[in-house]
């Protein structure tokens, strides 16, 4: 329902340093110090780059993408790097890992030879090579491959014996400490599942949907052991650690507790559902829902069907009876939950056992404050549509609301409403309307430290303003489109991009319009802020393509925030 703000797409993107700003000058003479370096060099003569291939590290200091000439001469740009020239590149390549700033992609010598690419160097020649994939902490990596009819994983560089087959489909993962790895094979035409290396002394005729608990310790998955024939159906089990659980026709999602002490799954046997617990059925009904587990572990929850009825089952206490229910949910600090119902026709939020107030249409956006004590949720009917809190329904019925946003002390919740269709939109603060009304509000955002909460607002169809604790930013110059707000980590900067018209964009950093321009930043491209008073972000310019990496310091001097909630 957020009117959403988007950067326009690169493609249009170019940089122009040092235009001048629109409007008047800023109002302080100290401004953030901008250090410009390009990140990747000039195209090579007839090279185009393809604009889907092109991938940014999660810290957003390297730039990669994939360029072509004449369809079968490809390259691969990795900040000021290229690689040699490939007949192709595999598909959604070039890949980052999640951490370390290490990337990698597949390529093809020619038809027949594939080779891999991590961090710039490249493995031996493949007859065929796919899933690729770095572990969490981006340390280790894996890809599937094959040589002579053979396949098998590559794991840091050095290959496992050869199978007849690898499954990679949900098979093939890295453990949450990156210690681990699991894939399932073919061999002797029968399905087998590795281990850190090590075969599982369980064969059967398929393996899918494997699963390492939070604490990398334990794994299980779903094993079908044989088919019944003439359509009798299949027989299944669950394997944890090596070892097989009981048999079901069908087995649904593994779930493990975070603290990895338990696991559960639904599973059908003898055309009902049950509800599996660390290996014991705890539940038998016609329908089970998913189970979820509480952050500490301690409270186990799922939905069940039973005469025509469903209910909650929280621990083993059963609520009361609703034609349906969804969206079951715990608190932050796991003491609270909340679902959503439907019951004659009217829509019901439970939290905590307790019914809220009925609605006619839906109930939606449920959300716990970050401390667990409040709460705010959306319920309309066929007049509007309100928001209910942990105080109660709201007074007053609005044509439109958007989503509430809990501040993260959880002091706060703001949304935004319009009293009339079509009409402005309002800012709805702890339950009063603030500041003024606009033609369109963005997402709300808060500060760490939840002193301050910006929002981009259309003042017309022209100007966009950014709104800081209900003040407005930017109103003295005639800026199209905003970005997103980023907080400093201390809450005392507010960064964001602005576009003054086509081709010309300017960093603000609280109001001032920092030195330089530009003529475009990455659709969706974050500011990060690397401590307190520093942050980057990128920006493009052509002919190239050419990437800015963008570093600002700011001034011990410069004015921070002056205003605050209130």
């Amino acid at each position: 329902m957020i009117q959403k703000f988007f950067i326009i797409v690169f493609t249009l993107f170019f940089i122009t340093i040092a235009t001048s700003v629109p409007g008047k000058d800023t109002n302080s003479s100290v401004k953030p110090v901008i250090k410009e370096t390009s990140l990747c060099p000039p195209l090579p003569e007839g090279y185009n780059m393809i604009p889907d291939s092109l991938k940014f590290s999660p810290d957003l200091r390297m730039v990669a993408y994939v360029a072509f000439k004449e369809n079968t001469q490809n390259i691969v740009v990795v900040n000021n790097t290229v690689s040699p020239v490939y007949y192709a590149i595999y598909p959604d390549m070039p890949v980052f890992s999640s951490q370390k700033n290490r990337y990698a992609y597949l390529a093809y010598k020619n038809k027949d030879q594939v080779v891999a690419v991590v961090d710039g160097k490249p493995s031996p020649f493949f007859d065929i090579a796919d899933n690729f994939v770095f572990s969490p902490d981006g340390s280790r990596y894996a890809f599937r491959a094959q040589k002579n009819n053979k396949q098998f994983v590559v794991i840091d560089g050095k290959p496992t014996p050869a199978y007849d087959g690898i499954l990679v489909k949900n098979n093939f993962l890295f453990s949450p400490d990156s210690k681990r790895f699991f894939f399932a094979a073919y061999k002797d035409k029968k399905c087998v599942a590795v281990i850190d290396g090590r075969e599982i002394n369980h064969s059967c005729n398929f393996i899918e949907d494997a699963e390492f608990s939070p604490d990398s310790r334990h794994f299980a998955y779903k094993a079908k052991i044989k088919s019944k024939g003439l359509g009798l159906g299949e027989e299944w089990c669950v394997v944890k650690d090596g070892k097989p659980e009981g048999t079901y026709d069908k087995i649904f999602d593994i779930v493990f507790s975070p603290d990895s002490r338990y696991m559960a799954y639904p599973a059908i046997k003898d055309r009902k559902l049950v509800m599996v617990l660390n290996g014991r059925e705890i539940a038998e009904n016609n329908m089970i829902g998913l189970p979820v587990f509480s952050k500490n572990s301690e409270k186990f929850a799922y939905a069940m069907q039973e005469n025509q009825n469903w209910f909650i089952m929280v621990n083993n206490k059963k609520s009361q009876p609703f034609d349906q229910v969804y969206k079951f949910s715990f608190s932050p600090d796991s003491s609270r939950y909340s679902f959503i119902a439907k019951e004659d026709k009217k829509w019901v939020c439970v939290v905590d056992g307790a019914r809220g107030p009925d609605f006619e249409t839906a109930i939606d956006v449920f959300k716990f404050s970050p401390d667990s004590k409040r709460y705010a949720y959306a319920g309309v009917n066929k007049n509007g549509a309100r928001i209910v809190t942990e105080k109660g329904i709201s007074t007053q019925t609005y044509a439109s609301i958007g989503e509430p946003y809990f501040s993260p002390n959880s002091r706060h919740l703001v949304f935004r409403a319009r009293s009339k269709p079509g009409g402005k939109w309002s800012t709805i603060l702890d339950g009063e309307k603030r500041f003024s009304d606009y033609h369109a509000i963005g997402k709300y955002e808060f500060s760490p430290d939840a002193r301050h909460m910006a929002v981009p607002v259309f003042a017309n169809i022209t100007q966009t303003l950014m709104l800081v604790d209900g003040q407005e930013q930017c109103k003295d110059h005639r800026f199209q489109i905003l970005g997103n707000p980023y907080f400093s980590p201390d809450g005392d900067y507010l960064v964001y991009h602005a576009m003054a018209k086509d081709n010309q964009w300017h960093l603000i950093v609280n109001d001032e319009v920092a030195p330089n321009s530009y003529n475009g930043f990455m659709k969706g491209t974050p500011v990060i802020f690397d401590d307190e008073n520093s942050f980057h972000t990128l920006a493009l310019r052509e002919p190239g393509p050419e990437f800015i990496l963008i570093e600002a310091d700011i001034p011990a001097s410069f004015p921070k925030l002056s205003s605050g909630l209130k």
